[in-house]
C-alpha cells in the first residue's frame, strides 16, 4: 500500500494544536470541509461545522462572506486554509467579528508558500501583516 507523507498538514495540525486554549465555548469552524480535523484539539461547549452547499458531513452550509447565524453568537471561529478561497475577504472578516461575541477569538491559518490549489479557486496569499490590517 503506498503512504503519502503531508508534512504541511502536520505542521499545521501541530501550530492548532499550540494555540488550541483560545478555542472555548460555542464554536464555529468556518470551510470545516467534509471531515473533522480539528475539534478533537480543543475544549468546547458546541462545534458546527460550515461550509458550502454540497460539502457533506456538516452542520450549517454557507459562506465566509455572509454566514447564516445570528450576531454575536460564537465565541471562537477556527478557519483553516479557506480564506484564499474567499473572493471578498474584507467582507469575510467583517461576518467574522459580528458573529463573533464582543471576547471572542479567531483561530485563521492559510497557505502562504504552498502550491497553488486550481482545483478551488484560489484568489489570495495573505502575510502576517495582511491578516492585522484585515483583522
Amino acid at each position: 500500500m503506498p503512504y503519502i507523507s503531508q508534512p504541511i498538514r502536520q505542521e499545521l495540525q501541530n501550530i492548532i494544536k499550540r494555540h488550541s486554549h483560545y478555542i472555548r465555548g460555542k464554536v464555529l469552524d468556518v470551510g470545516a470541509g467534509s471531515f473533522d480535523r480539528y475539534s478533537a484539539l480543543f475544549t468546547y461547549d458546541t462545534y458546527t461545522k460550515m461550509d458550502i452547499a454540497g460539502i457533506p458531513n456538516t452542520d450549517i452550509e454557507g459562506i465566509a462572506e455572509d454566514i447564516p447565524s445570528k450576531d454575536a453568537s460564537y465565541d471562537s471561529i477556527v478557519c483553516t486554509q479557506t480564506l484564499s478561497d474567499v473572493w471578498n475577504v474584507s467582507k469575510a472578516f467583517s461576518e467574522f467579528n459580528r458573529v463573533l461575541r464582543t471576547d471572542g477569538v479567531l483561530l485563521l491559518t492559510s497557505s502562504f508558500m504552498d502550491p497553488l490549489n486550481e482545483d478551488v479557486g484560489e484568489y489570495w496569499r495573505f502575510t502576517p501583516n495582511a491578516y492585522r490590517r484585515l483583522a
